[in-house]
Order: structure tokens, then sequence, then C-alpha cells
């Protein structure tokens, strides 16, 4: 099993605070099973980290739909220490996990990271289990736009989704 990481930020450094917190398994292989009923997502109530305004002006550009899920996540959010811990709590019932993929080696899984970090937890996923699907596209010559887009761009869950059918076709 391999699962993709997403995260809607406020920032763009590995010290970024996140809104929504995203996490699906799926298989890796072509037509394999995305298991969204199995998937983690929970929205941050807490601004904890960095922030600018560079990434804020970028939201106010967003399609609205991602902007109200993002509203009315948050507004039910809860703390990012919490977020933390739950994800431990769904990582460890998976099982064995070979890959933990992010688009983009130096964003999510690294936000992440540092998060876990700032409350003293350690990472479950271990550095040689991190994958990157900017690299597997480039190496492959795939346009991920090539894939149809179901969901709103910049919801997490929907962005997981869509990069693993990219992971999938490129297999």
């Amino acid at each position: 099993m391999h699962i993709m990481i997403d995260l809607e930020t406020i920032a763009t450094s590995s010290r970024a605070a996140f809104l929504q917190f995203s996490a699906v398994p799926f298989e890796a292989k072509k037509d394999g099973e995305i298991y969204v009923d199995k998937r983690f997502n929970t929205y941050i109530g807490d601004l904890v980290g960095e922030t600018n305004m560079d990434t804020f002006h970028w939201w106010l550009g967003q399609d609205p739909a991602a902007i109200a899920q993002l509203r009315d996540g948050i507004a039910n959010g809860i703390p990012q220490k919490q977020a933390c811990l739950n994800f431990l709590e769904w990582y460890n019932k998976l099982g064995k996990v070979e890959g933990v993929w992010s688009h983009g080696a130096s964003f999510d899984i690294p936000i992440v990271q540092t998060a876990f970090e700032r409350y003293g937890l350690k990472f479950p996923c271990p550095y040689w289990n991190h994958r990157d699907t900017r690299t597997l596209f480039w190496m492959k010559n795939f346009n991920l736009k090539t894939i149809f887009r179901e969901g709103t761009h910049h919801n997490a869950v929907d962005d997981c989704i869509h990069q693993i059918k990219g992971v999938q076709a490129c297999l």
C-alpha cells in the first residue's frame, strides 16, 4: 500500500501553516485501487506555522468553491497537534506502507515533518519511503493535465486522488 499526502497551506516554506491535511491510500500500479473510503482528511482550526501574504493573495484568486470548502472546514477545524496525532493513529492502522507520495519533494512531506517535530512527535514515514510525483511525471514525460480532473482544485482530498491517478497512469 502507498499513500498520497496533500496539504493546503498559507505559506510555501517547510514551516508553513496548513489549513487542510489529507492522505489517501492506493495501490501503486496501473489501474490499482484508490481507497477513498480509508482516506485521512482534517481541517486545522489554529494557524500554527509560517504565513505569507503572497500565498494569501494567491488563495484570493482561486476557485470560490475551494475557498468556501476551506472556510467551512477550518471553522470546525481541530488544533494542528491533534491533526498530527490523528494522522499517526490513522497511519498505524494501515499496515505496511511502502511509499509515501506528494506532489513535489520539497513541499507537503517536509511541511508535515516540521509540524510533527514542532510537537515532539516522530513522523511515521521513513525518508527512504518518500516518493515524488513531479519527478516521476518528468521521467515519464507525463502531463497530469491529460487526466480528467474530478472534484475541486485545491481541495486536498481531491488533489490526492488526481495525483494518484497520474502516478498509476505512469506505472
